[in-house]
């Protein structure tokens, strides 16, 4: 079978940006795995002509590495809360309110950026009969939502290998000859009929 461009970059793509799960190399594919995820919807907006499918995506990835940066060097946040109580008399309150905003920030980023890319995930479901695009985005959602436990990112992990099955269960839609016979003999019909008027 003979994969599309979107089909192929799309799956790389998900492939690179699993590997963000590992610790010491997460920054690398982060960038490289949301680079080529983004041009792979724009590849499949292009081809399905569906410019939401892309558009979509593409705020919903940017949002996403937003606030999966401020969670990977959320030790600023706490340097800053550190400080900040240094110069009050009850260095506490500063020190948690800073760490709760913070993640409070992170936590409804991620979410927003899930839906948007749910969203996205939903319009390709439409152009290509494939639930499990659908289901894929609903995954992420529920990750997202549920991070505030560990479990979250494994059920966002789950969400992205359904993707990876998501992009390989698209097949082109094929045209038989008996179709495109079909189709030359109704317009050799209509042509006919306009002559006679």
């Amino acid at each position: 079978m003979k994969m599309q461009k979107f089909q192929t970059w799309g799956i790389i793509g998900v492939i690179l940006y699993l590997l963000s799960y590992i610790p010491n190399a997460s920054v690398f594919f982060i960038l490289i795995g949301s680079v080529i995820l983004i041009y792979a919807f724009w590849l499949a907006s292009k081809y399905f002509s569906n410019d939401e499918i892309f558009t979509k995506f593409l705020f919903g990835m940017i949002i996403q590495a937003i606030a999966t940066f401020l969670f990977m060097f959320k030790i600023a946040a706490v340097i800053f809360a550190v400080l900040m109580g240094a110069f009050s008399a009850n260095p506490v309150v500063p020190v948690l309110g800073t760490i709760a905003i913070y993640f409070a920030v992170y936590y409804v980023l991620n979410i927003f950026g899930a839906f948007l890319i749910k969203e996205s995930l939903s319009k390709l479901k439409d152009s290509t009969d494939i639930s499990l695009f659908e289901y894929s985005g609903v995954m992420i959602i529920l990750g997202a939502v549920l991070k505030v436990i560990a479990i979250g990112f494994l059920v966002e992990i789950i969400g992205w290998l359904m993707l990876i099955v998501a992009f390989l269960s698209y097949k082109e839609p094929v045209t038989t000859q008996k179709d495109d016979d079909i189709i030359d003999v109704e317009a050799e019909e209509v042509k006919l009929i306009e002559e006679k008027n």
